[in-house]
């Protein structure tokens, strides 16, 4: 587990480089793009497409990040009221339900790429199913960060269970 763990961190590492290479190129292009639209008078046309991939990129990125850290909530008002085994088991089915949505979510975006081919993008002359790579390492990511979380969990519960076995002896 402590190694499947170390993994993720580092590709967490490498989404978090990602996401901020990803702003700082949006944030450059809208900069220049606003300079040449008003003040040489002259649009750049392909900014608003790079920029929109940027966006969509990090928010793909940033998305497992999120919900790795314990940042995205799901029923947290209604499960706080459970009693102990009972939390510990619906969030371990919610931890389900996010893999099974991840594993979905990758097989759909894997669907897209496939179906766009060779097709490109006008302003920047990049293939179609460069935006759905986001989804697929989106999900991927996703995918595995729930299959941590699950396993977490139930090594928690059972250290906790097993403990309680033992004090009782």
């Amino acid at each position: 587990m402590k190694y499947f763990s170390k993994l993720l961190d580092g590709i967490q590492k490498v989404y978090k480089f990602l996401i901020i290479v990803a702003m700082a190129i949006f944030t450059v292009v809208i900069i220049l793009s606003v300079i040449w639209r008003y003040a040489l008078g002259n649009p750049i046309t392909w900014s608003e497409q790079l920029c929109r991939f940027m966006f969509v990129w990090a928010i793909m990125l940033g998305i497992p990040i999120y919900y790795r850290e314990g940042l995205a909530t799901y029923l947290d008002l209604l499960v706080e009221k459970f009693p102990e085994g009972i939390k510990n088991t619906v969030s371990i089915i919610m931890d389900i339900l996010v893999g099974l949505f991840g594993a979905f979510y990758g097989y759909s975006s894997l669907l897209y790429i496939m179906q766009a081919g060779a097709t490109k993008f006008q302003g920047l002359g990049l293939p179609s199913g460069f935006v759905y790579a986001s989804e697929l390492a989106c999900s991927i990511f996703l995918v595995l960060c729930a299959i941590e979380s699950i396993l977490k969990k139930i090594i928690s519960f059972n250290k906790s269970e097993t403990g309680k076995g033992g004090s009782n002896k």
